[in-house]
């Protein structure tokens, strides 16, 4: 039988959800294959990209938010202008090679990673960013999961973690030891496993 295999985004939105609200998010997340029509935040994503690759000014994200659709564009906006502060975060570094996409099989799943972009410092360490743009807001303990998911992604390399909808960023340098998070994740993956095989 297959590993069921899910987005670390899915994951993200199960780990967050509150006790009664598990089977919906696991439902989420088993999601498929990725429909950039059917992402609220694809337009944004692509010009995040797009400007860490080229001007580096953040005129791509505010492109983005002035030719969003009248329903997306406050929305937009918002993001575009958090973008602004949060992106001077690597204002000394430099663009580097966005690894390819990696799984991490922890607790029956295997959980796919896809970074945002990639920086290396002056120092020439490379940080592998991961950009969330949703509004509800995250427990400590997913932030931390995220980074240790992504530490064992790519390993040698310095995991990042932004919250765009708080402007908050948080790096696996600052989170130490997440380790010990691994026998949590192991045991929460294990029951998302379960709830999506007992749906297929």
């Amino acid at each position: 039988m297959a590993r069921p295999q899910v987005r670390l985004s899915g994951l993200i939105t199960y780990l967050n959800a509150p006790p009664l609200g598990r089977a919906r998010a696991a439902e989420s997340a088993r999601g498929g294959d990725y429909r950039f029509y059917a992402d609220y935040y694809a337009a944004l994503r692509q010009a995040v990209r797009r400007d860490r690759t080229t001007s580096r000014d953040g005129a791509a994200v505010v492109a983005a938010a002035m030719n969003a659709t009248a329903k997306k564009r406050p929305r937009y906006t918002d993001l575009a202008a958090k973008w602004g502060s949060v992106s001077a975060r690597w204002g000394m570094f430099a663009a580097a090679a966005l690894p390819p996409r990696a799984v991490v099989r922890i607790g029956g799943l295997d959980v796919s990673i896809s970074p945002t972009f990639a920086e290396e410092s002056p120092l020439g360490e490379t940080e592998i960013v991961m950009v969330r743009y949703a509004e509800a807001p995250l427990e400590d303990i997913v932030i931390d999961a995220v980074l240790r998911l992504m530490e064992r992604a790519y390993p040698g390399t310095v995991a990042v973690f932004v919250d765009l909808s708080c402007s908050h960023v948080v790096t696996s340098r600052e989170r130490k030891h997440l380790h010990r998070y691994d026998s949590w994740l192991e045991s929460e993956a294990a029951g998302l496993a379960h709830l999506l095989a007992t749906a297929a």
